[in-house]
């Protein structure tokens, strides 16, 4: 390995490595996934995870914020933050709402089995049919 491809190998490692370890069955026997704590315990592995990331690129390859799309701060920027705002609760979380409340009443179930059902099963079956 390189002088050059060390940090680039060691940074896709610690960001894809860390995130696949706080997703995995692992960090579930950790905490119990449904209490305040373990949220807040990931939120904060994942800013740390972003701060090595960062660290890897600025200190280590000495390049700059710009070689991670990372540009300074415009009006845009609020722009785009509201505008996103505004499609998620006019758009995505009515749609969802809808699909809950409709499958609550169809199936008998609760959010948690259903998207379990969608993801899940849906999923595996396009994956063994190789859709």
């Amino acid at each position: 390995m390189t002088r050059r491809t060390a940090p680039a190998v060691t940074g896709l490692i610690v960001a894809w490595g860390g995130t696949a370890l706080l997703v995995s069955p692992v960090a579930r026997f950790l905490a119990d996934p449904e209490s305040s704590a373990a949220g807040i315990l990931g939120q904060a592995a994942l800013w740390l995870l972003c701060v090595v990331v960062i660290g890897i690129v600025v200190l280590w390859e000495k390049r700059p914020l710009a070689s991670l799309w990372v540009r300074p701060f415009q009006w845009q920027s609020i722009a785009w933050a509201g505008v996103l705002i505004v499609v998620h609760f006019v758009v995505l979380f009515p749609a969802t709402e809808w699909v809950r409340a409709r499958n609550d009443r169809r199936l008998g179930l609760g959010y948690r089995a259903v998207i379990l059902d969608l993801v899940v099963v849906k999923c595996l079956s396009c994956a063994v049919r190789g859709a």
